[in-house]
């Protein structure tokens, strides 16, 4: 049956997403740190054992982010997680959530995702800059600093989390072997950004000061689906320009 979260769910939700997901385990505590809130995460229980999760993440203007939907493989094909988000969809609306997305993990889930109600909002693309700037690697520390000051506005997507969220954001991103680096233009600091530097400089989160001095160009390289379904409010036009995590 589905029931809510609580602190007792945390031992066997890690082992679940550490299956599912393969994440590491200092990847999976820092969701748990910094995410995690039991009043936002559903389960289903069977025997007492919790074998399937889905996870729901406000953001800053009043939409749900559902994310992480998880089932244990010998519990799968017997409609889990089609009770899970009906469940999550049923709060987030009781919630006052103008709307919810999530992120297929791949596009032949948009089909199953749309039975609820989902509908395609946007493509992720992979944003790249140009070499038309110097770029020197800081520590994360030193990137939080350029990017929490107002003058470097952040322009990586429209919907915004909060402190919390956003620190898990950027440690998956270190995690997986992204930069933290401030960007120098003209011999000044420009703004800050976490980037691939080993796969064409891809931008995965940036601060710009002053955008003119540097070429952003969307590449073309479809990386996936938001999909979004309205609540009690409208969907945003354009949820999110880069996938956030």
């Amino acid at each position: 049956m589905v029931y809510r979260s609580d602190n007792s769910d945390i031992g066997e939700l890690k082992c679940i997403w550490r299956q599912v997901f393969g994440d590491s385990q200092d990847l999976i505590d820092k969701f748990f740190q910094c995410v995690y809130d039991e009043s936002y995460v559903y389960v289903w229980r069977e025997n007492g054992k919790t074998v399937s999760a889905s996870y729901m993440i406000p953001t800053m203007d009043g939409g749900m982010y559902l994310y992480a939907l998880a089932t244990l493989p010998d519990y799968r094909r017997r409609g889990i997680m089609k009770e899970l988000i009906v469940r999550c969809i049923e709060e987030a609306k009781k919630l006052g959530a103008g709307y919810i997305f999530l992120i297929p993990s791949e596009e032949g889930l948009c089909a199953y995702y749309s039975q609820f109600g989902f509908d395609s909002v946007m493509p992720i693309r992979r944003t790249e800059f140009e070499q038309s700037f110097l770029w020197e690697e800081i520590s994360l520390a030193e990137y939080n600093g350029i990017t929490d000051n107002t003058e470097y506005p952040v322009r990586d997507e429209t919907v915004k989390f909060g402190p919390q969220v956003k620190e898990f954001v950027m440690y998956e991103h270190i995690s997986e072997g992204h930069k933290t680096v401030k960007i120098i233009c003209d011999g000044a600091v420009a703004g800050a950004a976490i980037m691939n530097v080993e796969d064409n400089l891809h931008i995965i989160h940036y601060s710009l000061k002053n955008e003119t001095c540097i070429n952003v160009v969307v590449s073309g390289n479809i990386q996936g689906t938001v999909m979004a379904a309205k609540l009690n409010g409208k969907v945003p036009d354009n949820i999110m320009g880069y996938i956030p995590f």
